[in-house]
């Protein structure tokens, strides 16, 4: 589902870049582990984090990118 290279989310310029496709992907930011920007169908981007806890892996919804954006 993502890219094969973890990409550096680090301008406004990469992350508009990211168009939607048929099925929602999520985008590894390569300075951040954990760190995903999801790109929905409908065009929606929000950021998640990867983490585990008791040895289970969840995702925590930082936000949408309009509202958290990379300076936050």
């Amino acid at each position: 589902m993502s890219p094969s290279a973890p990409t550096r989310l680090t301008t406004t310029r990469t992350v508009d870049a990211l168009k939607p496709r048929p099925t929602r992907y999520a985008v590894p930011d390569g300075n951040v582990a954990g760190l995903d920007l999801r790109v929905y169908p409908d065009g929606r981007k929000v950021w998640t984090l990867r983490y585990r806890a008791d040895g289970q892996q969840r995702r925590l919804k930082l936000g949408e990118y309009d509202r958290v954006t990379l300076a936050d």
